[in-house]
């Protein structure tokens, strides 16, 4: 991946453009790759290895009240997303 940014950012560079920003898709998941874009001082959004999965096995999923409820009839309902931006290892 970093051989695909780096060409790109010569190209920008050309037009005294900066690149700031990656977006991969999952085949690019790799901490490897995200050391390597760290390093490089850029933000990498890179979802993990995987495919969304619309149903769980063993919950329910209520439109209405826009949550899950569990085999033992607990509603899981969701909170908050939280971005952690810039954090160092």
């Amino acid at each position: 991946m970093l051989a695909i940014v780096d060409a790109t950012q010569q190209r920008l560079k050309a037009f005294e453009m900066e690149m700031t920003t990656v977006v991969a898709d999952a085949g690019y998941c790799s901490g490897e790759n995200y050391d390597q874009l760290e390093a490089h001082g850029l933000i990498g959004y890179i979802p993990a290895h995987g495919m969304y999965k619309a149903e769980r096995a063993g919950f329910t999923y209520d439109g209405v009240t826009d949550s899950y409820t569990c085999s033992q009839g607990k509603q899981l309902t969701f909170q908050k997303v939280r971005l952690r931006f810039g954090v160092k290892r």
